[in-house]
């Protein structure tokens, strides 16, 4: 972990030369389990979404934040109407990317008039949104030494909005999917989403980037598969006898979907490189976002509002300089710390003697909501001595009520009910 990083922020493995193996031999067992899927640009719709994206058992326990956006859903047409002519000088931008073999002008063309023409308003916040974050992103992708220009996979993924979300549930600035998240030590809970933290989710992102490229020796396959899935890539690399991207696209091997994304990198890489040329323009990073910060390491849970204090700062700003923060609390546990970033003049003002101070005990209420959406938070009912139930067949409130000694009232508001009504292998925290 990088003690000190300059992070430019509204904060709110291998590099190898490998060669695929003769296609014609590459068996099912060799598709490796997906393990991000679909890394979700959720902007175009089609149903061959499901192989890509990671199925794990506590997906559809993945709760969705109020301060969350929705990504907003792109349509493109079958065939493109746009030229098939680039200038010479997006020739070279293209020729100095990652991209190394054919690829399609229309589709590059018909991406720079989506963004230019259809939603400027949109694509110019997105590019000021990435300038706050562009020096760290770019410094962890040198760090790992992985193309710089894989920086616009993430501005089209999310225009670097740290709290969006799509439709198939991908969070943050690189659209991890929770399965995937927590493949790549990104926590995922009813407290913190570190898919939002623009450093943790990065360097999950390149690790997994890395991986993929490993696995399939090309970056343009590598990023195919981050959208579409590897099994996914694999099978059409087989079914075509190819690694070449261009002859995948041609044969359309690939999802539509996919079809169209490296092309968009590619025609957000180009404006960007000529933004005056594109009506475009090069905003300043966010006042905050220029400074030097630290991370300190929590394992306990620790009351926001006194963090707050004993920094001296507002909860807003550690929100800002924290994304991954979903409430009021930081579960911290000996086991998993929990990183917390800020300036280093306010970090200074945090000892170990003095965090001790901001030491609390979730709500009762807060343990029952855990409980019945996340599998880790047996630690946090029992870190306030309350006993959890699952409810069987034939039980209801009543009869567990009696069975436990406690009042019906006290039962049902320690659990966040506003009914009696409750559903077999329900989670009831017990209140004492």
């Amino acid at each position: 972990m990088i003690n000190k990083l300059k992070i430019l922020l509204l904060i709110s493995i291998l590099s190898c030369s490998h060669q695929p193996k003769n296609l014609k031999n590459i068996s099912d067992d060799d598709a490796v389990s997906n393990v991000m899927g679909k890394s979700q640009s959720d902007d175009i719709p089609t149903k061959e979404i499901n192989d890509g994206a990671a199925s794990t058992e506590d997906d559809d326990e993945d709760e969705i934040s109020s301060d969350e956006t929705v990504k907003p859903v792109e349509i493109v047409p079958d065939d493109p109407e746009e030229s098939s002519n680039l200038s010479s000088d997006e020739k070279e931008i293209i020729k100095s990317s990652f991209v190394k073999e054919g690829y399609d002008p229309k589709l590059i063309n018909f991406w720079i008039h989506y963004f230019t023409q259809r939603r400027p308003d949109l694509f110019q916040k997105h590019l000021n949104n990435g300038n706050d974050y562009r020096e760290l992103v770019l410094s962890i992708l040198k760090e790992h030494d992985v193309p710089a220009e894989l920086y616009y996979l993430g501005l089209i993924e999310s225009g670097y909005n740290m709290k969006i979300r799509s439709r198939a549930n991908a969070v943050g600035p690189w659209q991890f999917i929770k399965g995937t998240g927590k493949r790549y030590n990104l926590v995922t809970n009813h407290h913190i989403d570190e898919r939002r933290n623009i450093y943790k989710s990065t360097v999950a992102a390149v690790k997994y980037l890395k991986m993929l490229y490993t696995m399939l020796g090309k970056w343009e396959l590598a990023v195919a598969a981050y959208n579409c899935g590897e099994n996914r890539v694999i099978r059409a690399m087989k079914k075509g006898n190819t690694d070449n991207i261009h002859a995948l696209t041609e044969m359309k091997l690939i999802p539509k979907e996919t079809r169209y994304y490296i092309p968009k990198i590619l025609a957000a890489q180009i404006i960007d490189k000529n933004l005056e040329k594109y009506g475009f323009t090069r905003s300043e990073p966010a006042p905050m976002a220029n400074v030097e910060i630290n991370g300190f390491a929590v394992n306990q849970i620790i009351d926001l509002n006194k963090l707050s204090q004993v920094a001296k700062v507002s909860k807003d700003t550690l929100l800002f300089y924290n994304p991954d923060i979903k409430g009021n609390y930081i579960p911290g546990y000996k086991n998993r710390p929990f990183t917390v970033y800020l300036p280093n003049r306010e970090h200074n003002l945090v000892s170990k003697a003095n965090l001790n101070l901001c030491k609390t005990q979730l709500p009762v209420y807060k343990v029952a909501k855990a409980v019945k959406r996340n599998k880790s938070v047996r630690r946090l009912a029992s870190s306030n001595s309350q006993k959890v139930y699952k409810v069987k067949k034939g039980d209801n409130l009543h009869k567990i009520a009696s069975k436990f000694r406690v009042d019906l009232k006290k039962l049902m508001s320690a659990n966040n009910l506003k009914s009696s009504t409750v559903f077999n292998k329900q989670k009831l925290v017990i209140p004492n």
